[in-house]
């Protein structure tokens, strides 16, 4: 009973380890993409904006 119990425990325990890493790591990758989309945005004005100033 007591190993069966305790199967039953480590079988349910990584499943919701896996959703929750699951979870963080998809949670982390989002804000990387949308800080790097912002940082590019940001860059390219940056350059642009160089850009146009040396050659105005």
């Amino acid at each position: 009973m007591n190993t069966v119990a305790e199967g039953s425990g480590s079988s349910r325990c990584p499943d919701r380890a896996r959703r929750t890493v699951a979870g963080i790591v998809l949670g982390v990758l989002g804000i990387a993409l949308v800080g790097l989309g912002a940082f590019g945005l940001f860059f390219v004005a940056a350059v642009l904006y160089a850009a146009a100033k040396a050659g105005g």
